[in-house]
């Protein structure tokens, strides 16, 4: 190695703040297309002069509902940077960006976005630390030491007190991942998949998110399973999903607990087994994931690993609609109007079919057309009605679509 592959200038700007679109998880029908920010539309957040004053930082993940024409209709706080302040500055901010909204097949709709901002202070004595930290770090690369240029790498994400060099930083992972470092080949693949400080390549993000996964890195792991369920970039084969979740799980990844869980009440992969995904989806719901709540209460609500019990359903599933989760809000909704474990209230099934529906899930769309088609649990609206249907019908809702060509199908059960 030489040295001056490691060279860089010293961090001249006094505040940082980073904003990140972050990978999202599946909810309803997956969208062709994410909602991306443009960030030409956005403001920089006002740093809120108590938190400056008192040199508070952080990282905050936030969720934002984008609406069909893109714009936030809503959001939340997913994780707190530790600093109340600091999260409304951020979501306040961001609330007025622009966004392209979410398609499938074309068609708008509305979906979430998960976004990280972070609040950084670079002060003088910060940089000199960082730059400090950058020379060690430079140093003990070229006595060999691997996870040194990962370390490097990280350091010029821009969180660490140095201006965020993204093409610096990927040069660093591929010097480490080409060494066998499992986190650099991980963060390689990051910036391969969405175009980090590198052109993007798919194909290339793939092998270096395989060589980090056989080393035990366990984003990989998660990734490669959603890659082999799903069919991305490689054949779709359920079994070695399974396993790549089973091994991310293993690790203790509540997400990775969840899809496993249903994998193993779908007999994806794995033998059927009701009771090992209970205790999967368990697992995940107590550690607050969403999609694990929803699960875990659809299990009660079926009696299917555990006996049927409709309050601890709605319990479960009010816990992941509370979350935003658009499944959830659906099946809370009609919870609601079928009176299903919680007190019957069609005004309040409508109003989370509404969420569910803003949020982008199809059968909401449909369910909400049936309603006012037929008058069902609803005021009648026949234009309105077939307008959801027809959407729902776009967005490959079959029963939409049978809804709009008999209207004398037998009756819809609410809550099933």
């Amino acid at each position: 190695m030489k040295p001056n592959i490691f060279r860089k200038k010293a961090a001249t700007s006094v505040l940082g703040m980073a904003i990140f679109l972050c990978a999202s998880v599946s909810v309803s029908a997956e969208p062709d297309v994410r909602p991306i920010a443009n960030f030409n539309t956005c403001q920089k957040p006002e740093w809120p002069k108590e938190a400056l004053r008192k040199e508070q930082t952080g990282t905050v993940m936030l969720s934002f509902l984008i609406s069909e024409d893109g714009k936030v209709k809503d959001s939340v706080i997913v994780k707190t940077s530790g600093y109340h302040l600091l999260d409304e500055a951020a979501q306040h901010g961001i609330e007025k960006c622009q966004f392209h909204p979410a398609t499938i097949n074309g068609i708008k709709i509305g979906a979430w976005a998960p976004i990280q901002y972070v609040w950084t202070i670079e002060t003088l004595e910060q940089q000199q630390k960082a730059l400090v930290l950058a020379d060690a770090y430079r140093a003990n690369a070229l006595k060999g030491e691997i996870t040194a240029l990962y370390k490097l790498g990280m350091l010029y994400r821009g969180q660490e007190g140095l201006p965020m060099d993204l093409e610096y930083a990927t040069k660093m992972f591929r010097l480490a991942a080409e060494r066998g470092q499992p986190d650099a080949q991980y963060e390689l693949g990051n910036s391969l998949t969405y175009g980090a400080g590198v052109s993007k390549n798919p194909e290339q993000a793939l092998v270096y998110y395989q060589k980090a996964a056989e080393q035990g890195n366990v984003n990989a792991q998660l990734k490669l399973g959603r890659f082999y369920e799903a069919g991305s970039g490689v054949a779709r084969n359920p079994i070695l999903a399974a396993e790549w979740y089973a091994k991310a799980a293993n690790q203790g990844d509540h997400v990775a607990e969840d899809k496993l869980g249903s994998f193993y009440e779908g007999g994806l992969g794995v033998e059927h087994n009701d009771t090992k995904a209970v205790t999967l989806y368990r697992k995940g719901a107590d550690a607050e994931i969403p999609a694990a709540q929803l699960h875990l209460g659809l299990m009660y609500l079926r009696g299917k690993g555990v006996p049927k019990d409709l309050p601890q359903a709605a319990l479960w599933i009010s816990k992941a609609a509370q979350q935003r989760h658009p499944d959830a809000e659906e099946t809370l909704g009609e919870l609601y109007i079928s009176g299903k474990g919680v007190l019957q209230s069609e005004s309040d099934g409508w109003n989370f079919l509404q969420r569910a529906a803003a949020g982008g899930n199809i059968h909401a769309m449909a369910v909400m057309g049936y309603m006012l088609t037929n008058g069902i649990h609803a005021t009648p609206d026949t234009t309105q009605g077939r307008i959801w249907l027809r959407k729902a019908s776009a967005l490959g809702s079959l029963l939409a679509a049978q809804w709009l060509d008999n209207s004398s199908l037998p009756n819809y059960v609410f809550g099933d």
